[in-house]
């Protein structure tokens, strides 16, 4: 029986009755977790079915390293997955408040093989699963939690698991990073805006590395601020979105220009020969890395793709942690600012397609697949590129339509030398799907 109201994921063989919806919907699985609205379909129960289905896909984990990033929600969320491990005789690691990346760095450093952090903004939880590499799960992995869930026969360990507390720190982080650092040249000021924890993590990091900090929340004082040479460099962190904006004397760089600059630097410090570069990033760039000799690989948002890219060279951890983390990518840039004020102005950074605009356009999931279909179809084979959507390369530029992360939307990022020619097929992709979105509901009411 399925009370009211429930939702079943595509595929699914329902085994037991619904009445508490044990499964997240197919569309609350995002890159990075389980998302879910509090009382809704995120609650006590859910949570525990989440860790049995867990342990029936991927096998029983020694010791599972758990956190929250503060709040009532995301406590009581955490006690409940505290309770599903034990029960199923794991040994919990209880690391209380702290972000996602020190548990990334926990797990890179053997602390267990499973991570889970927890976030609450408003009622909306999201469950962030991170493996052994401090590789957070992409939807192949929930896919196959998923399939799991309809059909467990999981009970009760015999010896229920222990529960450690642990205690972590920046310390750890910052150490790794020093690896991929210039010395600094000369004392700076930052200024950081945002208000969760990534902002707080990115002010402890920042003192470590001997740099001054101050905190605002008004982006326009900022960027006069940072503009007049008050402050070196400004920061914004989104913990919403974990999207990361940098603030220069020569205007902002927004999430997408972030990408190309954190792998910028990194080509800089580090010895890496093969460089994921995700769909987002500048052409430019990447005939850039090619001739120095880095080899490229694009990717989606799949962690794990871009960590098949980096696995097995030194610094392939550090490397992920600047890709996946906004605080290390922050921390990086800071630090390059430190030893070289004029590092921004790098004609990689500075020429080519560095112009972004973004369009968000709701698509519901079910529609995604027509959508990136009709679009690849219209494209020349030679130009475009298909992962996780669809990459259309035009002249000078270059235009993007995949998924979103979490919502059921679509993600238009255009890319080109002047903001014109990125506004003009930013307008066109959002016309284009709009018109197909369109065409398709007309279709459907017929």
């Amino acid at each position: 029986m399925i009370w009211p109201g429930k939702r079943i994921a595509d595929d699914a063989n329902v085994r037991k009755n619904v009445v508490w919806q044990p499964l997240p919907p197919s569309g609350a699985l995002s890159e990075g977790g389980m998302l879910g609205t509090w009382g809704v379909d995120m609650y006590p129960e859910a949570v525990m079915e989440m860790v049995r289905a867990m342990q029936k896909a991927f096998g029983p984990p020694g010791r599972v390293l758990l956190a929250h990033e503060g709040g009532s929600v995301a406590a009581l969320v955490c006690d409940a997955l505290s309770l599903g491990w034990r029960a199923l005789g794991a040994t919990l690691v209880a690391a209380g408040v702290a972000p996602l990346l020190l548990i990334r760095e926990a797990l890179m450093r053997g602390e267990a093989q499973w991570g889970m952090v927890v976030r609450a903004v408003g009622d909306e939880v999201n469950v962030r699963v991170v493996d052994k590499n401090g590789i957070c799960l992409g939807r192949k992995a929930f896919r196959k939690i998923a399939q799991n869930a309809n059909d467990m026969a999981s009970s009760a360990a015999l010896h229920p698991g222990l529960r450690e507390i642990a205690t972590l720190s920046m310390e750890a982080v910052v150490k790794r990073l020093k690896g991929t650092m210039l010395p600094a040249a000369r004392d700076s000021v930052f200024v950081i805006g945002g208000n969760g924890t990534g902002a707080d993590t990115l002010i402890v990091a920042l003192k470590a590395v001997g740099a001054a900090v101050d905190t605002m929340q008004d982006p326009g004082e900022m960027e006069e601020l940072v503009n007049t040479g008050f402050y070196s460099a400004g920061f914004f962190i989104d913990d919403r979105d974990d999207a990361l904006s940098m603030v220069t004397k020569d205007g902002v760089l927004n999430e997408v220009q972030m990408l190309d600059t954190a792998i910028y630097a990194l080509a800089l410090n580090t010895g890496l020969t093969r460089i994921p570069l995700f769909l987002e990033c500048s052409q430019n760039l990447e005939g850039w890395l090619n001739e120095r000799g880095v080899e490229t690989v694009r990717v989606g948002r799949e962690e794990a793709d871009a960590w098949a890219v980096l696995e097995g060279q030194d610094q392939a951890q550090t490397a992920m942690l600047v890709l996946t983390e906004p605080v290390c990518a922050a921390l990086l840039c800071a630090q390059m600012c430190m030893a070289d004020p004029a590092w921004l102005d790098a004609p990689v950074l500075r020429t080519g397609d560095v112009c972004t605009v973004t369009r968000e356009v709701d698509c519901a999931h079910e529609k995604l697949g027509t959508l990136i279909k009709e679009l690849s179809a219209a494209a020349d084979p030679g130009d475009r590129l298909l992962v996780e959507g669809v990459r259309v390369r035009h002249r000078d530029g270059f235009a993007l339509v995949q998924p979103h992360a979490s919502r059921a939307r679509c993600r238009i990022v255009c890319r080109a030398n002047n903001v014109e020619f990125a506004s003009e097929l930013a307008g066109f992709y959002e016309d284009r799907v709009k018109a197909i979105l369109g065409r398709d509901a007309d279709a459907g009411e017929d």
